[in-house]
């Protein structure tokens, strides 16, 4: 939760006037896990902020009676915790949606963005962690983007418990 809203007090400093209904939905049963937590900020961070990105920019399009919303869920499932961003912005066309995690790869205007950051999200949550990451989107509608860490590895080990 707080490095969320920390995405988003960010874009907020970038932009004054940008507003967002910033909801959290968060599963209170989660079970308490050692879970790298310096990188998982680091995904929560980059996908927050561009669900920001998204929504700002549908907002300068459609300026009237468009209302921006970031929803951050999170839920037990099995034996994973799955996280969810979605943004009400202006989606991503399906031709581009298998390349938004590939580095250097971005959909912002030059000096916007590097197009890393989805790029090493993916790489912390699929090979770092052994998750899963996958996005779902429609234009002009909204963009969801989707994280499931298992809470053990392959040995039964909890995440943060492996020794090396």
């Amino acid at each position: 939760r707080d490095h969320a809203a920390l995405a988003y007090q960010g874009v907020r400093a970038e932009d004054r006037r940008f507003r967002a209904d910033l909801r959290f939905e968060l599963d209170g049963s989660l079970p308490k896990a050692k879970l790298p937590y310096s990188d998982l900020a680091r995904v929560l961070v980059n996908v927050v902020n561009n669900a920001c990105y998204a929504t700002r920019e549908r907002r300068v399009r459609e300026s009237d009676g468009f209302v921006p919303e970031v929803v951050v869920s999170s839920r037990l499932d099995g034996e994973s915790v799955v996280v969810c961003v979605r943004d009400n912005g202006g989606g991503i066309p399906p031709a581009l949606q298998r390349r938004v995690f590939d580095p250097f790869f971005t959909t912002k205007p030059p000096g916007d963005g590097t197009g890393l950051g989805l790029s090493m999200s993916y790489d912390i949550i699929v090979n770092q962690l052994g998750g899963a990451m996958r996005i779902d989107s429609v234009v002009d509608e909204h963009t969801a983007l989707v994280f499931r860490i298992p809470l053990t590895d392959a040995m039964g080990q909890g995440i943060g418990e492996r020794s090396e």
